[in-house]
């Protein structure tokens, strides 16, 4: 949808909105697995820094280093900054792939979104057109393919008509 100001000098600006969840359900669950598949990850690498610094810890015990040398103050410091550090990654391993996991539902969810409503327009006694997904979403092969078959089965001069997602439209 497309909203137009005009600010103080004349000047037009066209903002388009975006719809941010096109089909909650499949976007929604899509975005749980792939944040679910990030904090497994995140949990390995946070267990694999506990257990280095522990083995660190018992081999610098095990030599005979005492408990209260400096060593060991270091060793808890260095442990604390990679907390910090490894925070850090985390929240920024979650933003990204919670970002890519959005982009890459849009292109999912957008052409079958277009094409359920497309269809049920036809059905409803719409005219019957060609169908175009927007350039960068997948299935692209299924919009050629329902093409195909409207122009075998369907009197040429309705097919010559198409629809095109509107300039900045989502999915429809």
């Amino acid at each position: 949808m497309k909203h137009i100001e005009i600010d103080s000098e004349g000047r037009k600006h066209v903002f388009i909105r975006r719809t941010l969840l096109i089909n909650p359900k499949f976007q929604l669950s899509f975005l749980t697995y792939i944040v679910g598949i990030a904090a497994f990850t995140l949990a390995i690498f946070y267990a694999a820094k506990v257990f280095f610094f522990y083995q660190t810890r018992s081999y610098m015990m095990s030599v005979g280093i005492p408990a209260d040398h400096m060593i060991f103050d270091f060793l808890t410091r260095q442990s604390h900054v990679m907390n910090w550090i490894f925070l850090a990654a985390a929240v920024i391993e979650v933003a990204f792939l919670a970002f890519m996991g959005l982009k890459i539902s849009h292109r999912v969810a957008g052409p079958l979104y277009r094409l359920t409503q497309d269809m049920l327009r036809m059905a409803a006694g719409g005219p019957i057109k060609n169908i175009h997904f927007r350039k960068g979403d997948y299935f692209q092969e299924v919009a050629e393919a329902f093409n195909k078959h409207q122009e075998r089965h369907v009197p040429q001069t309705t097919t010559s008509e198409t629809t095109q997602p509107e300039a900045g439209q989502n999915a429809a």
